[in-house]
């Protein structure tokens, strides 16, 4: 994911660090999957703790796994 769109991303939800969650839902959404160098530039900007940045990917990840999950199981019964 180039810089330019990360920063696109980041402006649509105004550079505010309460819209962290939501960023980087939109970064999953257009990319597939969170990139280190996409959450450093998101920490960077929304001056924003990596390890806060790392918390939240991680439970994003296995969210979204659980979700489809969930999904596969449905379509099975």
């Amino acid at each position: 994911m180039d810089n330019d769109k990360i920063d696109q991303i980041i402006d649509k939800h105004h550079g505010e660090a309460s819209s962290l969650i939501q960023i980087l839902l939109d970064i999953q959404s257009e990319n597939h999957w969170l990139p280190r160098e996409a959450l450093e530039k998101v920490g960077k900007k929304l001056d924003v703790p990596s390890s806060r940045i790392q918390h939240i990917a991680t439970f994003l990840t296995q969210w979204k796994k659980r979700l489809e999950l969930n999904l596969v199981k449905r379509t099975w019964i």
